[in-house]
């Protein structure tokens, strides 16, 4: 067996010849082996994934994903890599961090528009069908580059922000479920950006 990887192409090598995948690719979590039913090519960079265990959510900066047109966010079927053409959502910019909880597809990233919306930076879709969330558009006024989800509903992000939602926040903030700052202000102990949580 080979891996080789190369401009954002993945080549592997095995009994059955050789395999290309591009920007994405799935391998079995206990041998290594690569997932060759799961395709799901993309024309540009995928930079975040999560997973409601039903479905995948990929972002990033790609317009193409396996000849589907989902301008840098894609809901694909855990199994195949098929599009889920139910779910429409889309930014006008890159998509750096995703997370999921509750039925919210949380994305962070540099857009300006999420779904349609005049959301930028972060906002949250319905993982059903991609619409965008209006009760969640803290607007911060930097990249957000890291989400997670706590387990009693708590958004954290992360970036090069140094406010959000109205609020000094500098790099990493708590939000709650309406967009809100939440939880402590970690100002003093964080004087950069932050890129993961």
């Amino acid at each position: 067996r080979h891996v080789e990887l190369w401009h954002s192409r993945l080549a592997v090598t095995g009994p059955s010849g050789t395999v290309t995948r591009q920007h994405l690719a799935a391998f079995d979590a206990t041998t290594g082996e690569l997932r060759t039913g799961f395709v799901a090519n993309t024309d540009q960079p995928v930079r975040a994934l999560t997973t409601d265990g039903t479905h995948l959510f990929a972002g990033g900066s790609f317009q193409q994903v396996g000849g589907v047109t989902r301008h840098r966010l894609a809901s694909l079927n855990l199994t195949s890599g098929a599009v889920n053409v139910v779910f429409t959502a889309s930014t006008t910019s890159h998509v750096y961090s995703l997370a999921v909880s509750s039925g919210r597809l949380y994305v962070g990233g540099v857009f300006g528009t999420l779904s349609g919306q005049p959301i930028a930076r972060l906002g949250a879709v319905s993982t059903t069908s991609g619409v965008a969330i209006s009760g969640f558009a803290p607007a911060p006024n930097a990249a957000v580059t890291g989400l997670d989800v706590t387990d009693d509903g708590e958004v954290l992000a992360a970036g090069q922000f140094t406010t959000i939602a109205g609020t000094e926040r500098r790099y990493v903030t708590g939000l709650d479920a309406g967009g809100q700052a939440a939880g402590p202000d970690y100002g003093d102990a964080v004087d950069y950006s932050v890129w993961q949580v």
